[in-house]
């Protein structure tokens, strides 16, 4: 965060619209990594799936990204973890550019400040955040290191989850058991994100055993199941 701050502020008092482009040029990097990440460039969230709700929460991404990557954005759907730590090591690398583009363009007649000192404060704070993601690396779990950086996109994710999750937290508060529940829940998401056609029908061979048993998750107006099958899943 404060790398990131000196090299905007110095390059926003050098030329407010330069800045601006500048922050809009990596706000669309970051939206054709999104997309070359997950497949799409809409939410993944039901509601949130439209075109304003989904450039809105782009958006708001982008600025988690440019002000401190916070470690949830890194969940698959968000920004990812490729794409996370990418943004990460562009951001540290880039900071440079962005003090000399500042100080070409006349940063140093409106800032009292020498490019020398920010130079310094930039290796500064450059060092403070490496150390800091060094430590939090060497202080979680060995096993988990690979979710900060490792590639995931929220279909692969979903599709995993697909076959292995059998305990759901469901929106009441209760914990559901069996891979239905699981499934009902993962539909929830935008269909963009859902798991192949296929694997959707084979599931589905069971509806007439649910309209028999009636378990929550398929009445639950709240959830919504049978409506979205019907809406998003073809009738062959």
């Amino acid at each position: 965060l404060g790398a990131k701050l000196i090299s905007l502020t110095i390059l926003t008092h050098a030329n407010f619209y330069v800045a601006v482009g500048w922050c809009s040029v990596e706000a669309l990097g970051l939206l054709a990594m999104r997309y070359l990440a997950e497949g799409t460039w809409r939410h993944h969230i039901k509601g949130l799936s439209g075109v304003v709700p989904s450039l809105t929460v782009h958006v708001v991404v982008y600025m988690g990204m440019l002000a401190t990557p916070f470690p949830f954005l890194r969940f698959p759907g968000w920004a990812g973890p490729s794409v996370w730590a990418s943004c990460i090591a562009y951001s540290l690398a880039i900071n440079p550019v962005m003090v000399y583009v500042g100080f070409t363009l006349g940063a140093d007649r409106i800032i009292a400040v020498k490019l020398a000192t920010v130079q310094i404060l930039l290796v500064l704070a450059t060092a403070i955040s490496v150390t800091g993601m060094a430590m939090m690396g060497l202080a979680m779990e060995p096993s988990r290191r690979h979710t900060f950086y490792k590639h995931l996109s929220m279909r692969s994710l979903l599709n995993e989850l697909w076959d292995t999750r059998e305990l759901t937290h469901m929106a009441d508060g209760s914990y559901t058991a069996g891979t239905d529940a699981s499934r009902t829940h993962l539909i929830s998401l935008t269909s963009d994100y859902w798991v192949s056609i296929d694997r959707l029908r084979t599931w589905l061979t069971k509806w007439d055993e649910w309209e028999i048993e009636q378990p929550s998750w398929f009445t639950d107006p709240d959830i919504d199941f049978q409506s979205r099958i019907v809406n998003h899943v073809p009738e062959e």
